[in-house]
C-alpha cells in the first residue's frame, strides 16, 4: 500500500523502508530529485521520509513529510523568514486556494465540460430527487423548483463482470456483501492505474472502455523507446508506438483522447466516492420517522 501510495500519488521513485527497496528509477539519474516526473498530486518532490508508527490500529503507516522544488521550499522558507513569514504564507494560502478551486469540484462533469467533453448524467435518486426538492414541483408561491433528471447509479467493471458471468452460467449473481467478499477487484475503477496516465501509452489511447479494461490492451515501451534526444539530451522528436516520430497532428488528437480518458476517469470516482461517503452530506437529510 505504501508502495502504490507513494510511487503513483506522489510520484516517487526512489522509495525504501530501511533496507527493503520498494522502487528504484529505471536508469541511473544525476540530479537530486527523487520525483519520476510522471502525473501526480506531488509533482516534483526531492525528498519525503515518513516515519512509521501503528497507534494501535493493526497495521504500520507513515506520516510523509515532503519537500519539493515548486511550493514551500527550503528556499521559499528562508525568503519567507527574512522578508515577513507571516505575510509570506498568507500569499502562499491564498494561491493554494486559488489553485484548488480550479482542480476540484463538487460537480463530476465540470472537468470534462471544461475539455468540451460530453459524458452521461450523474447518478440521482427518485429518494434524493425528494430529499433535496430538485423535483419539479410547484412552491407556495407557486414558482416552479428546479427538476433533477434521474439517473442510475455507475456499475463497477467487476460487479458488471460477475453479473454478465452469472447470466452465462445460469446463476444469480453475488451482489451486496457477497460480491465484497467473494468477486475479486480485478478491474474496479479505484483498482487500477488507467493507460492515460502512463507516458509510455501516449499514441496508442482508444475508446474510454480502455479504463475498464481488464487484460492489458498495449505492449509497454520502455521510456528509451518514446522519444529521440540530441547530443545534449534533450527532447528531439515524440515517437509514435511504431517508432515514427509524431506530428502536430498526432499530439493533438492524442490530447483529445486524453481528455475524454481523464473526464471520464474522474466522473466515475468523484460518483463513487459521493455514493458510498456523501449521502448524509451532500444530499439534503431527513430522519426517519416511525
Amino acid at each position: 500500500m505504501s508502495e502504490l501510495h507513494y510511487r503513483y500519488n506522489i510520484g516517487i521513485e526512489r522509495l525504501h523502508i530501511g533496507r527493503i527497496t520498494l522502487a528504484r528509477p529505471l536508469v541511473p539519474v544525476e540530479d537530486d530529485v527523487a520525483s519520476s516526473l510522471q502525473p501526480s498530486i506531488a509533482p516534483g518532490a526531492t525528498d519525503v521520509q515518513a516515519p512509521l508508527e501503528s497507534q494501535a490500529r493493526g497495521f504500520t503507516h507513515g506520516h510523509g513529510k515532503g519537500h519539493s522544488i515548486i511550493g514551500a521550499t527550503v528556499s521559499w522558507l528562508r525568503n519567507a523568514v527574512t522578508c515577513g513569514f507571516t505575510s509570506a504564507v498568507h500569499q502562499m494560502r491564498e494561491a493554494l486556494c486559488s489553485m484548488a478551486s480550479t482542480i476540484q469540484y463538487d460537480a463530476a462533469r465540470e472537468p470534462a465540460r471544461q475539455m468540451d467533453v460530453t459524458l452521461r448524467p450523474e447518478p440521482f435518486t427518485a429518494k434524493q430527487q425528494r430529499q433535496s426538492r430538485l423535483d419539479g414541483g410547484e412552491e407556495d408561491d407557486g414558482t416552479m423548483r428546479e427538476c433533477a433528471d434521474l439517473a442510475p447509479p455507475i456499475e463497477q467493471p467487476h460487479v458488471e463482470r460477475e453479473r454478465l458471468l452469472a447470466a452465462a452460467e445460469s446463476r444469480n449473481p453475488r451482489l451486496g456483501s457477497a460480491a465484497y467478499r467473494e468477486v475479486p477487484l480485478t478491474g474496479a475503477i479505484q483498482a487500477t492505474l488507467p493507460a492515460y496516465r502512463q507516458r509510455s501509452h501516449f499514441g496508442e489511447l482508444g475508446d474510454v472502455t480502455q479504463l475498464a479494461a481488464t487484460t492489458p490492451r498495449f505492449t509497454t515501451r520502455r521510456l528509451e523507446d518514446m522519444y529521440t534526444l540530441d547530443e545534449a539530451g534533450k527532447i528531439v522528436d515524440v515517437l509514435l508506438p511504431d517508432g515514427t516520430a509524431s506530428s502536430d497532428v498526432d499530439r493533438v488528437n492524442d490530447a483529445k483522447q486524453w481528455a475524454h480518458h481523464y473526464g471520464q476517469d474522474v466522473f466515475n470516482n468523484h460518483c463513487l466516492n459521493h455514493e458510498h461517503d456523501c449521502k448524509a452530506t451532500c444530499v439534503k437529510y431527513v430522519k426517519k420517522t416511525a
